[in-house]
């Protein structure tokens, strides 16, 4: 085998990454956007010593689940994966992803529009083109609308492109909650020009630095306001993120005497919530700009059972304190050494996990050595990409 070869083969299953798998003389070959159970002629694009990847030339036997997804970019755009894939077998490859991950029988799954869902993208530009990258390249594919964005930001992408002085950006980040927030990276003092001509959007950064309109954007979710600025994190699918909010609801099952720590707390939105059913919550967070959001958005919602601390969590957590419950949503490398080690001398009485990552979730459920998984849900916040969110409760054994 070498690189170039045309070959016909069967494919058996998806990868992580949603690709097809197939075997050509027991060589394992990765096929991109390929589905189980199809056959198909390929070219080897890239040859390694234990496998193979390759692209699609004909699909001679498609899948029944493959379909014609409905982005004019999608051949190209890195930005989904399996939009080829229906969206009810994306949620059966994601459920068995889980299954065999975690070595569980039972996982709750919950869908959510597969479409117009994000409210952030990032945007880049190249030689005057705006889009987004192509996949496994820093190649722009131009756009002038994203399928999965949401409808504010495809109608702020058709102003951008007709943008006169864009050649003097890199790159744009545009967020649409209830309120619109946009942020340049530019080559060029062109400051004047991009207010003059986006003086519609609620908020706008310039090289970081805020230059027009409100410093944050609002977003009401569950009957609490938030403020959300420029640099903290916040989910991109807000029917997801209700979903997923009432399920932590439900997995904490809390009463007014718990005391519960949230660790990688964000701009508060978890601790705000979760305020209502417990006695006290201890938000930590390392972002200083997070954690103003979170003290702002504590005093727009009159909540006065929440503490906020910046810093890192392995750092913050202390041993001594007597918690109930622990609420954890940490990034995608998952939770510190340090962090699990005090978790398990802390030792409340339920843990609820929330994760964007199977991998490092595996990894730290294995090390919460007091802690057996009592329920898992998958909530489907990435329709049409392989990305994978999930909530746990654990348990003590």
């Amino acid at each position: 085998m070498k690189i170039n070869d045309i070959l016909i083969v069967d494919t058996i299953k998806q990868d992580a990454f949603g690709r097809g798998i197939a075997k050509y003389n027991n060589f394992v070959i990765f096929v991109n956007n390929a589905l189980p159970n199809e056959q198909l002629k390929i070219i080897i694009k890239k040859l390694k010593k234990n496998y193979a990847e390759a692209n699609i030339v004909e699909i001679i036997k498609p899948s029944n689940s493959r379909r014609t997804y409905e982005c004019i970019y999608y051949d190209k755009c890195g930005g989904c994966n399996i939009g080829h894939q229906c969206y009810g077998d994306q949620i059966q490859y994601k459920k068995n992803k889980v299954k065999e991950l975690l070595n569980v029988k039972n996982i709750d799954i919950i869908k959510t529009n597969e479409l117009n869902y994000r409210n952030k993208i990032v945007l880049r530009i190249k030689d005057k083109k705006v889009g987004l990258y192509e996949k496994l390249s820093n190649s722009v594919v131009e756009i002038d609308n994203c399928k999965i964005s949401n409808n504010k930001i495809n109608n702020i992408i058709t102003k951008i492109n007709d943008f006169k002085y864009i050649e003097n950006i890199n790159e744009i980040t545009i967020r649409a909650l209830d309120e619109t927030m946009i942020s340049f990276i530019t080559n060029k003092n062109i400051n004047k020009e991009i207010i003059e001509y986006f003086n519609f959007i609620d908020s706008i950064y310039i090289n970081e630095k805020h230059v027009h309109g409100k410093k944050n954007i609002s977003i009401n979710l569950i009957n609490t306001k938030y403020e959300v600025s420029n640099n903290s994190f916040f989910q991109v699918n807000l029917e997801g993120t209700i979903k997923l909010y009432n399920k932590i609801i439900e997995y904490s099952n809390l009463n007014k005497n718990d005391n519960i720590l949230d660790l990688y707390c964000g701009v508060g939105t978890i601790s705000l919530l979760l305020s209502k059913y417990c006695k006290q919550v201890y938000g930590i967070e390392e972002v200083k700009e997070a954690i103003e959001n979170a003290n702002y958005n504590k005093a727009l919602n009159n909540i006065e059972n929440v503490e906020f601390i910046c810093g890192k969590v392995e750092n913050e957590l202390k041993n001594d304190i007597i918690i109930d419950v622990i609420i954890l949503d940490p990034p995608r490398k998952g939770i510190d050494n340090k962090a699990i080690e005090k978790i398990n001398r802390i030792l409340p009485k339920k843990l609820v996990y929330v994760s964007c990552n199977p991998d490092t979730l595996k990894r730290d459920i294995e090390k919460l050595i007091e802690y057996k998984l009592e329920k898992i849900s998958i909530i489907d916040m990435f329709p049409n990409t392989y990305h994978i969110e999930t909530i746990c409760l654990l348990t003590k054994k």
